[in-house]
């Protein structure tokens, strides 16, 4: 696993990437702030849980961002790209209302990214699978693992 690491830092040490994790506790307000947010700094993409939902969407982020959510249900996690030279792609397998995992590629960089809200009334060994799936789809790449874990 140490290996992996090192390769991810040595390849991605021409690329600066800023990105931010928030729980927006789906609030209006708080959308509102995360967007006057990212237009004020230079932020790459935002892991976002408890976004801001209308008839099972999220909705209230800036449409200039690329958006990745996935299921029917409540949405509770999600993959915001707000640097338009960044290129994503929804890992669908990987993904649901919950867990949301993107690969992203900019440049030289390559790697796999991932929004995770683990509920409190869901049974441990049923997150503890889903983490240790996308732990072996990013095997060889770069990982960033943003998550509200309720403190497990």
């Amino acid at each position: 696993m140490a290996t992996t690491g090192t390769k991810f830092l040595q390849k991605a040490s021409d690329t600066l990437l800023r990105c931010i994790q928030i729980n927006l506790k789906h609030s209006k307000t708080a959308t509102d702030n995360f967007n006057q947010l990212t237009k004020e700094t230079d932020i790459d993409k935002a892991f976002i849980q408890e976004p801001y939902i209308y008839q099972n969407q999220v909705t209230g982020i800036s449409r200039h961002y690329k958006v990745f959510t996935c299921g029917n249900g409540r949405k509770r996690a999600d993959v915001v790209v707000v640097n338009k030279m960044m290129n994503a792609l929804l890992v669908g397998q990987l993904s649901e209302e919950d867990t949301v995992v993107a690969e992203l590629t900019q440049g030289n960089l390559k790697l796999i990214a991932t929004s995770i809200y683990l509920d409190a009334g869901n049974e441990i060994s049923m997150d503890l699978n889903k983490i240790e799936n996308i732990l072996r789809f990013a095997t060889g790449t770069g990982l960033l693992v943003a998550m509200d874990s309720k403190a497990r």
